[in-house]
């Protein structure tokens, strides 16, 4: 969970106890930045093993207004995590300006209203990728 105004509780690898959840109170692009020199230095040490890249990737952005665009643009964060097999967006889009469809590159690859979303903007936007041997692909 990225979030800017996130609560101390929950900042840090498996807050509360919630397993696989990593919090971190910043932006996206301030994670991306720590992220990638965190990597970079395990890459460059001769002690700590490097991480295998996870299986799949879910990003998720409800009501989000961080832009995937530089270094948050979606190649930049596959390669950030060692390009995973299965990257999935998921995004409810608030605000006009922040459309992630622009960022992307193209049309969701499936969008539906969500009825149990309490509030106006409760349209679901999702895109799927596979990653084949000679790149990224639907």
């Amino acid at each position: 969970s990225i979030d800017p105004v996130l609560r101390e509780e929950w900042v840090g690898m498996e807050p509360n106890g919630v397993r696989r959840l990593q919090g971190f109170r910043g932006t996206l692009l301030e994670y991306i930045k720590e992220e990638s020199s965190r990597r970079n230095a395990i890459a460059s040490s001769s002690i700590t093993p490097i991480p295998s890249p996870p299986m799949r990737l879910l990003i998720l952005l409800v009501h989000s207004h961080a832009r995937l665009i530089g270094p948050c643009a979606l190649p930049a964060l596959r390669a950030v995590f060692g390009t995973p097999k299965t990257t999935t967006i998921v995004s409810l889009p608030c605000c006009p300006r922040f459309r992630h469809v622009q960022d992307i590159g193209e049309q969701p690859h499936m969008e539906y209203d969500d009825d149990c979303v309490f509030s106006a903007c409760r349209t679901v936007q999702v895109w799927n990728y596979e990653t084949k041997e000679e790149g990224v692909s639907e």
